[in-house]
């Protein structure tokens, strides 16, 4: 962190990078075991019938062994920093399997992939490394473009309706993706990347 540059935005950078390192290593171990899964069960799948999905998926899901040993170790280093998360913690499990479902559909792509053109297997490790760079992963996503806007707005819910909806009036002006970054009072930040097709 300090030779790049980058800070953890807010964070202990050991803490902000072993924390983000974990969730890629869950994503980039169950692409890389599925991309190459299909292959590698020829013998079993020439032999006995069954739903070819199953191999890739479990290939993914191997990876969760990994990361529950890991996990107690990202516990150690909050306490040693004295950082402990919030509400947000309930979403945990969901985050936990949005990135085994994301890794499990690129896995089965090149997995059917690897099974018709055999060198992909040696471009996935490739990929796997430039992904890494090229997403905020190792860096805060705040460092990827300059703030554009800023501005408070009270949310608060019409009395005696059920709709909570808002309608929040942006100034971007040109097509492209952006962070979007909302701060609730005492509650936790929550980060959407939006991608912007056109303006009006």
């Amino acid at each position: 962190g300090m030779l790049a540059g980058i800070d953890g935005d807010g964070l202990q950078y050991p803490l902000f990078a072993y924390a983000c390192l974990l969730a890629w290593t869950l994503f980039a171990q169950g692409l890389t075991q599925g991309a190459s899964s299909l292959v590698g069960s020829a013998n079993l799948i020439t032999k006995v019938y069954f739903p070819r999905m199953v191999v890739p998926v479990a290939a993914v899901l191997g990876g969760l062994g990994d990361f529950a040993v890991a996990l107690p170790i990202l516990l150690v280093m909050m306490a040693h920093y004295g950082r402990w998360p919030g509400a947000g913690l309930a979403f945990f499990p969901l985050f936990v399997v949005m990135a085994v479902v994301a890794s499990t559909g690129v896995a089965t792509w090149l997995a059917a992939l690897n099974v018709r053109y055999r060198d992909v297997r040696y471009v996935v490790p490739f990929l796997v490394q430039i992904w890494l760079f090229v997403t905020p992963v190792i860096y805060p996503a705040s460092k990827l473009a300059p703030l554009l806007a800023e501005w408070g707005l009270p949310l608060k819910p019409r009395p005696n309706h059920w709709d909570t909806r808002v309608t929040v009036a942006t100034p971007l002006q040109k097509p492209g993706a952006y962070l979007l970054v909302a701060k609730m009072d005492k509650v936790n930040v929550s980060r959407i990347v939006v991608w912007l097709a056109d303006t009006v």
